[in-house]
């Protein structure tokens, strides 16, 4: 499968891209497994460190701020626990 990588211009264009590669927004972090990240559909996404080799605080600090990037990207605004 070969995709063509696209620069989205817009928040809409941005979330049909990722949609498109079948991942729905809000990104999350999963409630078990550190560093890990699931999409709407708790589907898995992405992992920061797969490797384990920083501290599962660091690990989860980059997960959640790339969650933060994506989802404002994306059009949700980040709500304060």
């Amino acid at each position: 499968m070969k995709l063509e990588i696209v620069n989205a211009d817009t928040t809409e264009a941005f979330v049909a891209a990722l949609s498109g590669l079948g991942v729905k927004l809000p990104l999350a972090l999963h409630d078990e497994e550190v560093g890990s990240v699931i999409d709407a559909d708790k589907h898995e996404v992405f992992v920061v460190d797969v490797h384990s080799e920083l501290p599962n605080e660091v690990a989860e600090h980059i997960a959640s701020w790339i969650v933060l990037a994506v989802n404002t990207c994306g059009g949700f605004k980040a709500v304060r626990p």
